[in-house]
């Protein structure tokens, strides 16, 4: 019999106390049903040999049942108490794996093998990738316990855990291998009319100086950018002016500094004289929307 805490041997010796007393209430004409009962409950009690054994010949003198008899219903008691046993085991892996198929998920990066997830860093305003070294996930999870391991351990071990094993990808058709990892995310914002006049003025008049074809071509180069964010782009924009101006504003604008096109795809814009205003393909990409399930 297991160690018990002294709340534990309380309770069994409350439990071994009313099935005494139930027992000794039976007589020639108890129902099979109320001794399969009191058998379950034997079973539950989780009693030593000795004192089960002790009961059922008391139940044998009471009832006048035979003694084989009450051990098939015994064994029958424990039997059903091993599948409930079973199916709540089952249960709790299940739910297991499910609450950390949906935060973590183990990547082949480079020949390196990680524990990531995606956690939204709030001073960044974005969600950030993160890796965990297996070591580290194990003791991350030594605290909590299933079928006698550490969590963390069993689920790098299950066969269900969620997985990508042929690597990272960025691929913004959305099509990527099923075994990949794909960090497209999509654009940090949703399209919706709306008035970018000023915008666009500013590119007109001010970026291009009234030239009308060179502002088609900033547009068009835009455009591209976040109609085809499968195309690298091939070509760099380069301002030239004063400090001051409002080079940078367009390399600033919501639909770039934040895009991950931008970040991932486009070749920076460069304001000569003053400092790079569009992020370059180091950058980090960022999604304002949920992520996006991703199966094996």
């Amino acid at each position: 019999m297991p160690d018990r805490t002294p709340i534990e041997g309380r309770v069994r010796d409350a439990l071994l106390r009313q099935l005494r007393i139930d027992i000794g209430r039976f007589g020639q004409n108890t129902d099979a049903k109320d001794i399969s009962a009191v058998m379950d409950r034997i079973v539950a009690a989780d009693l030593d040999e000795i004192t089960v054994d002790r009961l059922i010949r008391t139940v044998k003198q009471q009832t006048g049942s035979p003694i084989s008899t009450l051990r098939k219903q015994l064994s029958k008691a424990q039997a059903q108490a091993r599948r409930r046993s079973c199916n709540n085991d089952d249960e709790k892996i299940a739910e297991l794996i499910t609450e950390f198929n949906q935060q973590y998920f183990v990547v082949n990066e480079a020949g390196k093998s990680w524990v990531m997830r995606w956690r939204w860093e709030t001073s960044l305003d974005r969600y950030i990738l993160e890796r965990i070294s297996f070591p580290d996930f194990k003791n991350l999870y030594l605290n909590r316990d299933i079928n006698g391991q550490s969590a963390g351990i069993f689920w790098l071990q299950h066969p269900d855990r969620r997985q990508y094993l042929g690597g990272v990808v960025f691929d913004p058709t959305g099509r990527p291998p099923t075994n990949c990892l794909n960090l497209w995310q999509g654009f940090a914002v949703e399209p919706r009319p709306g008035d970018w006049g000023l915008m666009r003025s500013h590119i007109e008049d001010v970026i291009c100086g009234g030239d009308a074809q060179a502002a088609e071509y900033i547009l068009s180069w835009m455009a591209r950018a976040v109609q085809a964010p499968v195309l690298r782009g091939e070509v760099a924009l380069v301002f030239r002016g004063k400090e001051g101006v409002g080079k940078g504003t367009v390399g600033r604008s919501a639909v770039f500094s934040d895009s991950t096109a931008c970040r991932l795809l486009m070749p920076p814009i460069l304001s000569v004289g003053s400092t790079l205003t569009c992020a370059t393909a180091s950058s980090c990409s960022r999604t304002k929307h949920s992520l996006p399930a991703q199966t094996e």
